[in-house]
């Protein structure tokens, strides 16, 4: 599906506009804040690491109820609740900034905007699903890519700029219009064909205590259990679908490790050592590492366009070598060119991943359940990134920046060769079952729908178990003869054979 089509359609182009709109302010903020940060009076790379800390835990903190409003609510409503949370935790911190306040009032309010990322992330990737179908995932995909990176490239510069001109307040205060601007085109975006009719129906709460066993099978067991059991049972059924599911968790450790490496590293070490070595160009020199990232990301997005492996997950794993660059140029204090270039090439990589992560998700994961199912994968992905950033400048003092990078760079390879050799990663195959149609093994099991021991729903015409018993693996059904050989037992009637004469006409026979 070629991106011109997918732009006719409104809700897409709505969406469309939303989060390029809110990626440019976004690209610029990081910029602002690190030389907000590090430009105060005796702040350094440990109060750089706690602010962008606090953002970290804010995400990580709210994705799991981002992923249940999105899922059980509306994915656009959570995406406008976001937006303006962001708006408002954007304009907060523009304002501390101005007014020099301390770095714990820029730490709550990054927590504050963390948080209102951790409620849009899921629903975004939902979003996407709910609006299109299968065979369209991948084009969307890219094409968001696409334009989200051309305005990355365009935010990263223009933060770079902005700060040398204006000062990081102004730029922050522009991030936090863009939030507004994307909450204002999402309110135009209507509802997907149907995905509340794919969704697995609400699990049961537990059963109070005295109750018998069977009390929280009834119509009334989840107003019982009050909301609370409602949210426990909705994220227990997302773990078990996570969980049911090797490649998706190889993958979210592996990148659990690259953020545990990447933002310390890159995002937190390096604008400090640039700053060491170029002085009062440091901000103008990153922001020029930054666009190289930014201008790779935008390559990879059109590259992905074209990139459509049998085995996505395999190709997507391989491409993660492809970050330990940047780690050895800035840990050598390599020329400036040097350190765009590993950049650029990290930020192509970053993309093309990116494209076939999210459509391997969108299209093996039932859409039912993909907005929570995506909250425990934003969680492990980026639960260990707060750890790494509140260690980096401990870290760096201790061992110094330059080990620092080098051996965040090994570590990274190393998880690479390790995921690659999960049979998982290397055997998913591109495409996947109907999203709309029958549920993963764990919403099939909460549902009380017969499974096969492979996973699947059993066809209509097949028996099932009675309503209330266990569904177990079924076993091969054993052909049983008779000692005679008169019949065939569970299989159906002997067929006997037309040249044969029965046993009574051959016991009478001369």
């Amino acid at each position: 599906m070629s991106a011109v089509s997918l732009w006719a359609e409104r809700p897409f182009r709505l969406l469309f506009v939303a989060r390029t709109a809110s990626l440019l302010g976004s690209s610029a903020a990081p910029v602002a804040l690190a030389f907000a940060v590090l430009g105060r009076p005796g702040s350094g790379p440990g109060d750089l690491g706690c602010v962008m800390a606090s953002y970290a835990v804010g995400r990580v903190g709210f994705v799991l109820a981002g992923g249940v409003l999105a899922d059980r609510w509306s994915r656009r409503g959570t995406m406008v609740l976001s937006d303006l949370c962001a708006f408002s935790a954007q304009a907060v911190t523009a304002a501390l900034v101005v007014g020099g306040a301390p770095t714990a009032c820029l730490a709550a309010a990054a927590f504050a905007g963390g948080a209102a990322g951790g409620l849009f992330l899921p629903a975004a990737r939902g979003l996407v699903a709910e609006l299109l179908p299968p065979e369209r995932l991948h084009g969307a995909n890219s094409a968001l890519r696409i334009a989200q990176n051309a305005c990355a490239v365009l935010g990263a510069s223009a933060g770079g700029a902005g700060v040398g001109l204006l000062g990081p307040g102004p730029v922050l205060a522009f991030d936090a219009l863009t939030f507004a601007a994307s909450a204002l085109a999402l309110c135009g975006v209507g509802r997907g064909p149907g995905p509340r009719a794919a969704a697995p129906p609400r699990p049961a709460a537990p059963p109070r205590a005295g109750a018998e066993s069977g009390a929280g099978a009834g119509p009334g067991a989840g107003v019982a259990g009050g909301r609370g059991g409602r949210l426990i049972g909705e994220l227990r059924l997302a773990r078990r679908e996570f969980g049911a599911r090797q490649w998706l968790w190889v993958a979210v450790a592996q990148y659990a490790l690259i953020n545990l490496c990447f933002n310390p590293a890159v995002n937190v070490l390096g604008p400090a050592s640039f700053q060491r070595r170029w002085g009062a160009d440091a901000a103008l020199t990153w922001s020029l590492a930054v666009t190289s990232l930014a201008v790779g990301t935008g390559l990879g997005g059109l590259a992905a366009l074209g990139v459509r492996p049998r085995r996505p997950m395999r190709t997507a794993t391989a491409l993660t070598l492809c970050f330990v660059p940047p780690f050895l140029c800035l840990g050598g204090e390599a020329p400036l060119w040097s350190v765009c270039a590993a950049m650029l090439l990290a930020g192509c990589a970053q993309q093309v991943y990116e494209v076939l992560w999210e459509t391997s998700v969108q299209t093996h994961v039932p859409l039912g359940v993909i907005s929570r199912v995506t909250s425990y994968e934003l969680i492990g992905s980026f639960a260990l990134g707060p750890v790494g950033l509140a260690l980096a400048g401990p870290v760096a003092a201790a061992a110094g920046a330059r080990r620092t990078q080098v051996a965040a760079g090994l570590l990274v390879a190393l998880s690479a060769v390790t995921a690659l050799l999960s049979p998982s990663i290397r055997s998913l195959r591109a495409g996947g079952p109907a999203r709309g149609g029958a549920p993963g093994p764990a919403a099939a099991a909460a549902a009380g729908t017969p499974v096969h021991e492979t996973g699947g729903p059993l066809d209509a015409g097949e028996p099932q178990e009675p309503a209330g018993r266990a569904v177990l693996p079924r076993p091969r059904q054993r052909v049983r003869h008779h000692h005679q050989g008169a019949a065939v037992r569970g299989v159906g009637r002997f067929v006997r054979r037309p040249d044969r004469p029965a046993r009574g006409a051959r016991d009478q026979a001369p």
